[in-house]
């Protein structure tokens, strides 16, 4: 067997490396994916009230009234319940996304006209309305503070109905 010398095995290797390099593409020349550092850093609590004052202010029209409608909403005619439907259970209202900071009337305009609505101050002096849905595809607490919604509390399931008993299979009697 030959034994090659270790300092003759690692000029080979540079050598290799080197020839390598020369297939190698410019680095200026790839193409990352960029990251913003500012992604993963917390948000500041300026940038914060930077994003609140972007939001437009809420004004009467986007405020609801003691019954739960709107400035542009018309009265409901006789003969219809509070939520805006026939007497009886609820109309469902039109499939549209919720999110915190909506406004009092979009959320009415979202999910139709609530069952209860509790008009108040808070300790700070600021409009304070509680909307509870009980019936309808979003049933749940609302609460608004200053006309923007903050909070949505889900209610629980209504209890589904009692199927009924099954009745046990009839047995066949077998002739002999």
């Amino acid at each position: 067997m030959h034994r090659i010398p270790v300092a003759a095995m690692a000029k080979a290797a540079l050598v290799a490396l080197l020839l390598g390099a020369c297939a190698v593409p410019d680095i200026s020349q790839v193409n990352l994916p960029k990251i913003h550092t500012d992604m993963f850093a917390p948000p500041s609590f300026s940038e914060f009230m930077k994003r609140d004052a972007k939001s437009a202010a809420v004004g009467p029209q986007d405020l609801v009234d003691g019954e739960g409608r709107c400035a542009d909403m018309a009265p409901p005619a006789s003969g219809q319940d509070i939520a805006g439907g026939q007497a009886g259970p609820a109309a469902p209202a039109p499939a549209r996304g919720l999110a915190l900071e909506m406004t009092e009337c979009e959320v009415v305009r979202a999910t139709g006209q609530a069952q209860t609505v509790q008009i108040g101050n808070n300790e700070r002096s600021e409009r304070s309305v509680v909307m509870t849905y009980i019936v309808g595809a979003r049933p749940g607490i609302y609460r608004f503070v200053g006309g923007r919604l903050v909070s949505i509390e889900r209610l629980p399931e209504p209890p589904s109905a009692p199927s009924p008993a099954k009745k046990p299979p009839k047995r066949q009697v077998s002739q002999r």
